[in-house]
């Protein structure tokens, strides 16, 4: 089921971001992984992290979705 968070965050991808949001898990109501970091609400707080080094190669790290888990307890 998509979130109204996702539905949202679509609409704007639709056109200014060039990849499709995926669903994520980092312990919140709805999360997602938007290309370069994590859009998470739980409750009525938001958050949208991106973590990157230097040198890191295109796929989906694993920091921005930690540092997410972090935040969000």
């Amino acid at each position: 089921m998509i979130g109204e968070m996702e539905k949202g965050f679509n609409a704007f991808a639709n056109q200014a971001i060039g990849s499709q949001p995926v669903p994520t898990e980092v312990g919140a109501d709805e999360a997602i992984w938007w290309g370069d970091g994590v859009a998470a609400r739980k409750g009525g707080v938001s958050i949208g992290i991106s973590a990157a080094t230097a040198g890191q190669q295109e796929g989906r790290p694993p920091k921005a979705e930690a540092l997410a888990k972090l935040i969000l307890r």
